[in-house]
């Protein structure tokens, strides 16, 4: 999977986290013990935010890259559904395919236990990522269908789907390749098209947190149903002027703040609107 720093590093100090430490993501919808801790020991959830991915496919072979990317995201959308929460999302990316062909019994067979390659990783990538989104839609609902939208519990429930492109770390997590391309993006992000510009991944994880958390105060008890949206580097960048907007705001109501949090607004404003290195 995904490689993480510290995750309470993510966090201020009244942020309260608990770890949760399993040997295996596959089939947890069907974990007896983990529902039970999820519903009984702590509050129970109202979102689930889904980041699993392969951290190299490329090093993987077709079956495995497809057993992280499809099997367990249908798996921890079933155990969401089971928790009857209200809000889910899945971090996708740029692309994806909409209407993607299955992994074919053919296909399995001819990548058996070989290592995939960068090539051959690059041609399935967006075709892997579309079967994803796939393993969240058709696990909404009991009967696997996307369009059966009013049977999920007879609740509402809103999917956010977070498509960036490029995903900038702090630190080089897969070697040359991550190193070669934080130092690229500066110098080609002005001139892409603004869907495949890269975010910081501050910048991603702090806008899923506030859409996770205001889509569940905003939603309408009463209401029923799925809402499913499709979110792109516009709208990360629509959060960074709302963000900027609000800081002038609250300067300009207490001047005092301006001057004690002028150079953090400063660095993480550049950092949210892609004006800085990372982006």
């Amino acid at each position: 999977g995904r490689r993480f720093p510290n995750i309470e590093n993510t966090y201020n100090s009244e942020t309260k986290v608990s770890h949760i430490k399993l040997q295996s993501l596959e089939n947890i919808d069907k974990d007896e013990n983990l529902l039970a801790t999820l519903t009984e020991k702590h509050q129970k959830p109202g979102a689930c935010i889904i980041a699993v991915g392969a951290g190299n496919p490329q090093d993987m072979d077709l079956k495995s890259w497809h057993s992280v990317d499809v099997d367990i995201i249908g798996s921890i959308t079933r155990l969401c559904r089971s928790l009857d929460v209200h809000y889910i999302s899945l971090l996708s990316s740029t692309d994806a395919t909409h209407k993607p062909d299955p992994i074919s019994k053919e296909e399995f067979t001819d990548y058996k236990d070989k290592r995939l390659g960068w090539w051959n990783m690059i041609s399935l990538y967006m075709r892997m990522k579309g079967l994803s989104e796939k393993a969240v839609l058709t696990n909404l609902t009991p009967t696997g269908s996307i369009l059966d939208q009013h049977a999920v519990l007879g609740s509402r429930l809103h999917v956010s789907i977070m498509q960036p492109f490029n995903i900038v770390t702090e630190t080089s997590r897969y070697g040359w390749f991550d190193s070669l391309l934080f130092k690229i993006l500066p110098l080609v992000d002005p001139w892409l098209p603004e869907k495949y510009r890269s975010i910081p991944v501050r910048v991603l994880a702090r806008f899923m947190e506030i859409d996770a958390r205001e889509i569940v105060r905003s939603l309408d008890a009463q209401s029923s149903g799925i809402t499913t949206y499709f979110l792109s580097y516009e709208d990360f960048a629509a959060y960074a002027e709302y963000v900027e907007n609000l800081k002038k705001a609250e300067c300009e109501a207490d001047p005092k703040e301006e001057s004690n949090q002028e150079e953090s607004n400063q660095e993480e404003t550049k950092n949210l609107k892609g004006e800085s290195s990372d982006l």
